[in-house]
């Protein structure tokens, strides 16, 4: 369920990192089996929160603002590319996983 959540919401047309909410429940109990590293859900549950505070700004913090807004919204496509590699990096432990049948 993790994956499919982490899946549809990171690779799907038009869906963004703001909508990552349902993968957190997933993850926690994943970090629980050490299945996955606590930095990887820290990463992955910090491109969410700024996800989510780069379309609202509310409320503003400047140097998060600009940030954000650098080189043409450049950062948020750079998260975007650092989100889809954490992806990668599930799914690849999700396939050792289930290869190795541990």
């Amino acid at each position: 369920m993790a994956l499919v959540a982490f899946a549809s919401f990171t690779l799907m047309t038009n869906m963004h990192e703001r909508y990552l909410y349902p993968l957190f429940p997933y993850l926690t109990i994943l970090i629980a089996w050490n299945y996955i590293k606590v930095w990887q859900y820290v990463l992955i549950s910090l491109i969410s929160l700024l996800g989510m505070y780069n379309f609202w700004f509310t409320p503003r913090i400047e140097p998060i603002v600009s940030f954000l807004s650098f080189g043409n919204r450049l950062i948020p496509r750079i998260l975007g590319f650092i989100l889809f590699a954490m992806f990668l990096i599930v799914y690849k432990r999700y396939n050792v996983y289930h290869k190795d049948g541990k």
